[in-house]
């Protein structure tokens, strides 16, 4: 099984990190959140949903960063796949941590605030 981590990112400078292991499935999966703006649901009103509206969803594309593959014999195996690529992921945002231009919620300094 194939893991990989990818950059969204915009030519204004927004860009954020996330892992998957099938980048056109999960970018689809962000477009469409990115048009549920009239929704109650949290989930729908994170830092990049908001920017994609703002600066057109068309404005924004992906890009692979990171590739490896993982031979999954099990369940054990499964579990072992996803932490590594959690783990792979946070290497990556532990480097991005105090850019102003990320929209990883994790990084996010909790005094910014978006009026989008």
């Amino acid at each position: 099984m194939k893991g990989y981590i990818y950059k969204l990112y915009n030519n204004d400078g927004y860009f954020y990190y996330g892992c998957t292991n099938n980048v056109q499935r999960r970018f689809n999966q962000h477009v469409t959140c990115a048009k549920k703006k009239y929704t109650f649901n949290k989930k729908y009103h994170t830092y990049l949903y908001k920017m994609m509206r703002y600066h057109t969803i068309d404005s924004f594309k992906i890009q692979i960063i990171f590739e490896f593959e993982f031979d999954i014999i099990d369940d054990d195996d499964i579990k072992l796949y996803k932490k590594l690529l959690y783990k792979i992921e946070s290497v990556y945002l532990s480097k991005i941590r105090n850019d102003p231009y990320t929209l990883n919620t994790a990084c996010v300094n909790k005094k910014r605030y978006y009026t989008i």
